[in-house]
């Protein structure tokens, strides 16, 4: 597995983020392949957290067929800022010849306020770091990422490129709209756009569908579809994926993923399969284990005797414990970015939230042994 397959390991969240709460990083992540029937265990990515329950190192073993034993394949060193922002990740590779571990990748993180606005990747490269690549982010004055611009070294000049850009737009919710992806014609100098993807959303604002499509011959092409299916508890519990038959006009359906979830909506298990002349077969599986700090109880019984209104919300939450509540209330917005955070000892709270955008975010209620997770909306 190379350095970048590994860093979206560490990152874990997919384009979902965008409406739905992330998962937190599990303690242990396993992955399987079907064969002969049965699953095979081929590589687990252990996951040591800090003292605020964020990832600080990651090691990848995948198995050794030779010797059916698991072996070293990557290792990633995580830091932060004061702010609990990743600024630092580095990752490494493991050299199977001479038994050490030989630098691989950079990445360094620049924020503006909560924003990520710069991210610098290097590569190790003549006993040295080198700049490889960068990500350029700009938002708009609610804080909404407008445009990703990505560039890359040029190997003849060593200086950075344009590569591609993505464009989004968002609903008046506000939720992604759509996500244009464009890329650089250097000999024109121009942008070249090349792909969309739009996001629909069902009555309970959750990601219904995500369509792709190609721009060809001046007009948007059908590429694929991906289609989610919540549970009673709007629990992501399988995305269906279908490719754009130009014969017959329609999608054909290619693959699909089922989520098993524990009690807070985490995926503990998650199944892809491919259809295949017209059978379902089976792929591959991972198997996910949460830190003990990001998995306390859900108390589903308390939470029916707490009083959280009005939701939707315009200006102030208020919450109404039954009895005196000492612990810490935090509201997460759909980026996983922690916008309100303070500890609070009484049985009567108010929050005010007049100042955060319109759209979902989630309610947290932890104390000690106890975490309450609520879906709300601002008006």
């Amino acid at each position: 597995m190379n350095s970048k397959i590994y860093f979206v390991f560490f990152l874990f969240a997919g384009i979902l983020s965008a409406q739905q709460q992330a998962p937190p990083v599990p303690e242990t992540w396993e992955t399987d392949v079907w064969f002969d029937n049965d699953w095979m265990h081929i590589s687990t990515v252990d996951y040591t957290f800090n003292s605020e329950c964020l990832p600080i190192y990651v090691l990848l073993q995948t198995l050794d067929f030779s010797t059916n034993m698991f072996v070293n394949s990557a290792q990633l060193n995580i830091s932060y800022n004061a702010n609990s922002q990743i600024t630092t990740s580095t990752n490494e590779l493991w050299n199977t010849d001479l038994q050490i571990w030989e630098n691989g990748q950079r990445s360094d993180f620049s924020y503006t306020g909560n924003n990520l606005t710069l991210v610098e990747i290097y590569i190790w490269e003549n006993n040295d770091w080198q700049i490889n690549e960068t990500i350029q982010n700009t938002y708009n004055s609610n804080d909404l990422l407008i445009e990703a611009l990505y560039q890359e070294r040029n190997v003849n000049s060593s200086i950075l490129v344009n590569r591609e850009k993505n464009d989004y737009t968002y609903t008046t919710f506000p939720q992604i709209d759509t996500i244009v992806n464009s890329t650089w014609d250097d000999t024109n100098s121009i942008w070249i756009t090349n792909s969309r993807v739009t996001f629909v959303y069902d009555s309970s604002n959750l990601v219904d569908s995500k369509i792709s499509e190609d721009w060809e011959n001046n007009q948007w092409i059908n590429n694929d579809i991906e289609e989610f299916t919540y549970d009673g508890n709007d629990f992501l519990i399988e995305s269906l994926s279908s490719d754009w038959s130009t014969t017959i006009s329609t999608y054909e359906q290619t693959d699909r993923e089922f989520y098993t979830n524990n009690s807070q909506g985490y995926p503990v298990e998650v199944i892809d399969q491919t259809y295949f002349f017209g059978n379902w077969l089976n792929t591959t599986r991972d198997r996910r284990i949460y830190p003990n700090c990001a998995t306390l109880n859900v108390n589903d019984d308390l939470a029916e005797e707490f009083s959280i209104y009005p939701n939707p919300v315009l200006n102030q939450l208020t919450i109404k414990t039954p009895s005196e509540f000492n612990g810490t209330i935090e509201i997460i917005d759909i980026n996983g970015k922690r916008v309100y955070n303070q500890n609070w000892s009484s049985n009567l709270i108010t929050i005010d939230v007049s100042m955060l955008n319109s759209g979902v975010y989630i309610l947290k209620i932890l104390d000690d042994n106890t975490l309450i997770i609520k879906r709300i909306i601002k008006q």
